[in-house]
C-alpha cells in the first residue's frame, strides 16, 4: 500500500478471475511533454470471464502540458482535470466524463482562454480513431495603466 496502490484478486472454481488495482493516494508521472497525476477513485480491472479477457481502466486526475524548449515555453496548459476517463477493449472503447482547467493557460507567453476541451470518436466501430480537440481564443493587446 506504500506506493499508493491497493491490489486485490478473485479466482473462481470455473476458471474466471478478476484482478483489481485501485489508487488510494495521488500518483504522478511524466507523459511525453506533460506531467500527469492520477487520483482516487481511479482503478484498473482485469478480468477473464467465460474465456474472454476484459481489461478496463477508469481514471481520474489532472495533466499539465508544457511544450517548448528548456529556455522557452510555446504552449502551457496547467491544471487540466478529468473524471471518468474509461479505456477498455469492448465498445465503447473510450469514454470521458467532465473535463476542466483550473490554472492560467499560455501560448507563446500570451494568455489564452479555452472555450471547449474534449474528445470525439471518428470512423466505424472496428476502425475507430479518437480526436482530441480544444477551441481557444487569444486576446492580444497592451495593458494601459494610469
Amino acid at each position: 500500500v506504500n506506493d499508493g496502490l491497493i491490489y486485490s484478486a478473485t479466482f473462481t472454481s470455473d476458471n474466471n478471475y478478476i484482478f483489481n488495482v485501485k489508487v488510494n493516494k495521488e500518483i504522478g508521472f511524466d507523459l511525453w511533454q506533460a506531467r500527469a497525476t492520477i487520483v482516487a477513485p481511479s482503478a484498473i480491472n482485469v478480468s477473464l470471464v467465460n474465456g474472454k479477457f476484459r481489461p478496463v481502466a477508469n481514471l481520474n486526475g489532472s495533466i499539465n502540458v508544457n511544450v517548448g524548449s528548456s529556455t522557452k515555453t510555446d504552449l502551457s496548459f496547467k491544471g487540466i482535470t478529468f473524471q471518468g476517463l474509461v479505456i477498455q477493449t469492448v465498445s465503447p472503447y473510450f469514454q470521458i466524463g467532465p473535463t476542466s482547467y483550473t490554472d492560467k493557460q499560455l501560448m507563446a507567453n500570451f494568455p489564452i482562454a479555452i472555450n471547449s476541451l474534449g474528445i470525439s470518436a471518428m470512423g466505424q466501430r472496428q476502425n475507430r480513431a479518437y480526436k482530441f480537440f480544444w477551441a481557444y481564443g487569444v486576446r492580444v493587446g497592451r495593458l494601459i495603466r494610469n
